[in-house]
């Protein structure tokens, strides 16, 4: 997850995120696993009197193809309700959109590995351990942070051409 700069586990069980929050702002959720089956589901909710309420679950399923399928449901309570979530989207911070690269990034990782294993296997390199995916992680983290940008960009450029008439332009055309 792009937003999530640190899980760590705490010392009293359950799990301590710090994500990014609003402007930039670390906003830190304990959370506790509610259900863990292994291969097949973990599902997990933020502990009594967080700060960012969320609660969600992720689950694999096998499909026909030989291939994985992963289903996320999240809920997280929007900071400052639904005005807070209307800011969100216009500053290109939509959650919905913000897990959909994230997945999109899980699939392009996933997909790495199994391209890294595919090679060491033709080669005889084969080990049985993962080279670490750290220029994929890269990589994504910085296509995320350009889109991020880019969308903000094109709302504020549709936003200023929208308040000028047709006879003034702005004036960077």
């Amino acid at each position: 997850m792009a937003d999530v700069n640190r899980v760590s586990r705490l010392d009293r069980g359950g799990w301590s995120w710090l994500a990014e929050g609003p402007f930039g702002r670390p906003v830190e959720v304990e959370v506790e696993v509610t259900q863990d089956i292994e291969r097949q589901r973990i599902a997990w909710r933020s502990r009594e009197g967080a700060a960012r309420p969320c609660e969600g679950c992720v689950e694999f399923r096998a499909t026909s193809s030989g291939g994985t399928e992963v289903w996320v449901r999240l809920y997280q309570e929007p900071v400052a309700g639904e005005l807070g979530a209307w800011v969100a989207r216009f500053i290109g911070r939509d959650p919905q959109r913000a897990l959909g690269r994230d997945l999109a990034r899980l699939k392009q990782i996933l997909e790495w590995r199994s391209d890294r294993a595919s090679e060491q296997a033709d080669v005889g390199e084969g080990t049985g351990e993962w080279k670490s995916p750290e220029p994929a992680l890269a990589q994504s983290r910085q296509r995320v942070d350009e889109e991020r940008r880019a969308s903000f960009q094109d709302r504020v450029d549709f936003e200023s051409d929208e308040s000028f008439p047709a006879s003034d332009p702005p004036a960077r055309y």
